[in-house]
């Protein structure tokens, strides 16, 4: 993970608490195009049903391919336990 992208979590979490904001954790799926597990999920609830539409909806597993895996696991259950 890029320190750059970390500085920003914190950032983020730093405003939030600042404002008053409960932080919840929202797991960070692929660092290259900071697509997080509820992105996955609210592009389920809009019908991406394959993993090259939620790439190209979101960028999850585009850029440096490491996370293709986990966003594809992460699709199926989100499928599975919409039915």
């Amino acid at each position: 993970m890029h320190c750059s992208v970390m500085g920003r979590e914190a950032l983020d979490a730093a405003i939030k608490n600042y404002e008053g904001v409960e932080v919840v954790e929202d797991k960070m799926v692929c660092h290259c195009y900071d697509v997080h597990l509820s992105d996955i999920k609210h592009a389920v609830s809009e019908g991406v049903t394959t993993l090259d539409e939620l790439s190209k909806k979101t960028g999850a597993g585009m850029g440096c391919k490491k996370c293709r895996d986990v966003v594809e696991k992460i699709l199926n259950e989100e499928l599975n336990s919409a039915n």
